[in-house]
């Protein structure tokens, strides 16, 4: 709602790719294979219905992938199906396979790497078309997230160390020529565009800086490492998530370090553990639990000397995915979304666990069934329950977890009587004009608010499915209070003034106007950004005049004129 289909739209507009005054710089710097293929689809049927296909074809492809591998590491058709079945019950794969999000995309090409290189060292061979794939693999991730660079590297190591030792200068020259060839025919453009446009070779802006961890070191590396893994262990249950929080509090305090620190933390955003039902956030216990207890088996085996299988490649795959690991949690600072970026490497993981944990229990048919089943039940809430994109009512999921709101809106709050919002202030604490809940809150006193927010009607919203609105109101199910704002916003636009400046901030809902003005003009209208610090080139963009409408927005406070 705020870049990724948001550039879609400027692109369609401005009938090129080339970067477009903005003030979200997501919009122009960030990689743009999977928007690409997403433009092709809106221009083709003329709506945003198939928008969701990159997301979940990367899911199909995933699919095979992470089968083809268990396969190398001789696992049989039930073990495949194992692995399958891991993959597909992740909750955040399943959110983002709905999504038109990147990260399973990314997740896709990761797997397309990881799988090539390990074919490459158990075959002993790489053919021409190995070696194509790769690159392809390769590359065409970065375009998708620059982060696929940073998690293939450790495999990448992996396969050149022989390729190095016992090649031939000429099959070592065949490899370079391939995989420089595919960087510069498939990746060539896109840098050149941000040497031209930004000067860098990324398109860096300040965004990126603002992500990397400042002055990075190994005790910086542990404490973030910390938060990654203790994010992905949150249950809907404060009290287990206070436990996650002291542990990593504990292991800051014990390195020396404050767990807040501006240089390890986004935007300097406090860290605390919570577990929240949706695309940016969505943890999994269930696999996280498996993955302690896979890795605990391999050491355990490692240490009594029994034979596993592929043994050494086991802990080759290992080694560089836990590689992998505090290399991003050495350069990027803590996010509140992590677990979406670091959703490649969890399913990677997860491919680890089909590998070691399959070899131990298929032999225990009962406990193999036993958890196949909980995979598929542990799967159904997510389903059936994404806050974004509800099947059944998310207010009977509150109910069944008595969940309060997370945050509440000034407005929202202001609206109740003065007993009321002085109740609200003992569960909540007003930051920037929303009112967030206290996260050291008893499940007691979660129950109670919930209940006293239930009788005061602050769920009416959540109790109506995807299925039961409007295809409009659903680009408003996270914010419902938008809706109003936009059709109020439009209906004062006369159809003679079609040329619409938008002043608004870098995590403004902007997809929602685009949907609202093709709805009022069709494809008749123009619409876009003032020159935001942009280096104006002879293109077709949008640079707004004196006489358009304007649009203006701040802490969702809409204006026109």
């Amino acid at each position: 709602m705020t870049y990724h289909m948001t550039r879609v739209e400027q692109w369609r507009q401005n009938l090129n790719v080339y970067p477009f005054p903005t003030s979200n710089i997501r919009q122009v710097n960030f990689p743009p294979l999977a928007e690409y293929i997403i433009l092709n689809f809106q221009i083709l049927s003329q709506s945003d219905y198939f928008a969701n296909l990159v997301q979940f074809f990367s899911l199909l492809g995933s699919i095979s992938l992470i089968s083809l591998l268990g396969k190398l590491f001789e696992l049989d058709f039930k073990g495949q199906f194992f692995a399958v079945l891991l993959l597909v019950s992740i909750p955040m794969v399943i959110f983002q396979a709905s999504s038109t999000q990147t990260d399973l995309t990314a997740s896709f090409f990761l797997l397309g790497v990881v799988y090539s290189v390990f074919k490459t060292l158990q075959t002993g061979q790489s053919t021409l078309q190995d070696k194509f794939i790769l690159g392809l693999f390769l590359v065409l991730g970065g375009l998708i997230k620059y982060t696929v660079f940073v998690f293939s590297g450790p495999f990448l190591v992996l396969v050149a160390y022989p390729l190095l030792k016992n090649r031939s200068w000429k099959e070592i020259y065949q490899y370079a020529i391939i995989v420089g060839g595919i960087l510069i025919f498939v990746f060539g453009p896109f840098i050149y565009r941000n040497l031209a446009y930004f000067g860098n070779l990324t398109g860096e802006t300040g965004l990126v800086s603002m992500m990397g961890n400042e002055h990075p070191d190994v005790f910086k590396m542990i404490g973030n490492a910390a938060k990654n893994v203790a994010d992905e262990f949150t249950i809907p249950l404060n009290s287990f998530n206070r436990i996650l929080n002291n542990w990593v509090n504990n292991i800051h305090a014990f390195l020396g370090m404050p767990v807040d620190s501006a240089e390890t933390n986004y935007f300097s955003i406090p860290y605390q553990t919570s577990f929240i039902f949706a695309e940016d956030n969505a943890s999994s216990f269930l696999h996280s639990l498996l993955i302690l207890v896979s890795l605990f088996i391999l050491i355990s085996r490692l240490f009594t000397q029994k034979v596993i299988l592929f043994k050494r490649q086991i802990i080759l795959f290992l080694g560089c995915l836990l590689i992998s690991f505090f290399t991003y949690s050495f350069l990027f600072k803590w996010q509140p979304w992590g677990n979406r970026l670091l959703l490649p490497l969890f399913i990677l993981a997860v491919s680890f666990v089909s590998i070691v944990l399959y070899q131990r229990i298929k032999i225990y048919t009962f406990c193999l069934h036993a958890l196949i089943v909980l995979l598929m039940l542990y799967s159904l809430p997510t389903v059936f329950f994404n806050r974004n994109k509800p099947v059944l009512d998310f207010y009977q999921m509150r109910v069944i977890l008595k969940k309060p709101k997370g945050l509440i809106i000034k407005s929202e709050f202001l609206s109740q009587s003065k007993s009321v919002q002085k109740e609200l202030l003992t569960y909540y604490f007003l930051k920037e004009d929303v009112f967030i809940i206290n996260q050291g809150l008893s499940r007691e006193m979660n129950a109670k608010l919930f209940q006293l927010q239930d009788s005061l009607r602050f769920f009416e919203n959540e109790k109506i499915s995807i299925f039961n609105k409007s295809r409009e109101e659903n680009y408003f199910i996270v914010q419902p209070f938008l809706y109003p704002i936009y059709v109020a916003n439009f209906n004062q636009i006369p159809l003679s003034k079609n040329r619409i400046s938008l002043h608004i901030t870098s995590d403004s809902y902007e997809y929602p106007l685009w949907v609202f003005a093709h709805k009022k003009f069709g494809n008749n209208f123009s619409m876009g950004h003032p020159a935001y610090n942009f280096k104006i080139k002879a293109r077709n963009q949008f640079l707004a005049k004196t006489n358009d409408i304007h649009i203006y927005e701040n802490k969702n406070f809409w204006v026109i004129e």
